[in-house]
């Protein structure tokens, strides 16, 4: 599954704007020779390595991480719930993408934009292909945008403001972009343009062949049709009975509730410092470098 599942990840974040990175597991110093877990790697990985020194005085960190608790308490009952955790990592997923396009938007098209704060396709196209393309190649990716643009568009207002444009870059962050994203996947991989991959289009897309790609193939296959088809892609990337949010606020209160009772304190998270900021309740420590009190 691992297999299949990183080449898609590889293949939609050469197309995408703004791609991911995922740091390997062997030989990146994120465990040790004898296989335990680095520690230290998540703070400096997830900090940056200013971020790292700045954080050496315990003292601080901890008042941070605790501020960020009276965030995610929303009810104030002195407990943080799944619920509450599964709320805040939403938010807080958004939050890095947001003050990126944000600042995006004052410095790139400030020049395009209505009086209203918002850009039409045909400003943005201008701005982007400037001038005119009769080759292929550029009039596929005008069109691949233009998709993107058109699912972007929340309100099919034709336009799109500073909020709907961080779904035009960030699709998988955004359930009604899910289609385009499956769209731009297949468009490398699916070789005979027949709407799904085969088995032998996969394998010529692998650069490291595994023993067990064909198993992890047919897993996905649900239909058992020797095709992965656009839904059975979307089901894989975006799984419909699986909250990748809520799986990790379940991990998280299963690592930190020390007394059991399915919610935990402040001195529960407090006390469990490292998990939490190598996790997406700090969105891996990113949170921490923040004046939490603007979140």
């Amino acid at each position: 599954m691992a297999t299949l599942r990183f080449l898609l990840f590889l293949l939609i974040s050469s197309c995408t704007v703004s791609a991911h990175a995922t740091p390997g597991r062997k030989d990146d110093g994120h465990y040790t020779k004898d296989g335990k877990h680095n520690d230290e790697y998540d703070h400096e990985t997830f900090l940056g390595h200013e971020g790292q020194e700045e954080f050496n005085d315990n003292q601080e960190r901890v008042l941070k991480l605790s501020k960020l608790v009276d965030k995610i308490d929303k009810n104030g009952d002195n407990n943080v719930s799944t619920s509450e955790l599964t709320a805040w990592m939403k938010y807080i997923s958004l939050k890095e993408p947001t003050a990126i396009i944000q600042k995006q938007w004052a410095h790139d098209f400030i020049t395009v934009i209505d009086a209203d704060g918002l850009i039409s396709w045909e400003d943005y196209r201008k701005l982007s292909f400037p001038g005119n393309y009769d080759d292929e190649k550029t009039l596929a990716r005008i069109e691949k945008f233009r998709k993107r643009f058109v699912a972007a568009d929340e309100n099919k207002d034709g336009k799109l403001s500073s909020d709907e444009y961080v779904a035009f870059q960030y699709l998988d962050l955004f359930p009604r972009m899910h289609e385009v994203f499956v769209d731009e996947l297949l468009v490398p991989l699916d070789l005979d343009k027949d709407g799904g991959i085969s088995f032998e289009e996969f394998k010529k897309g692998e650069k490291n062949p595994r023993k067990d790609s064909k198993r992890e193939f047919e897993a996905r296959d649900l239909n058992k049709n020797g095709v992965l088809e656009k839904n059975e892609i979307k089901e894989w990337y975006f799984p419909t009975s699986y909250d990748t949010n809520e799986n990790e606020a379940q991990h998280l209160i299963r690592k930190a509730d020390s007394d059991k009772d399915n919610v935990l304190t402040r001195k529960e998270i407090l006390d469990n410092y490292d998990v939490f900021v190598g996790s997406r309740a700090t969105h891996w420590g990113k949170t921490l470098k923040r004046n939490v009190d603007e979140l």
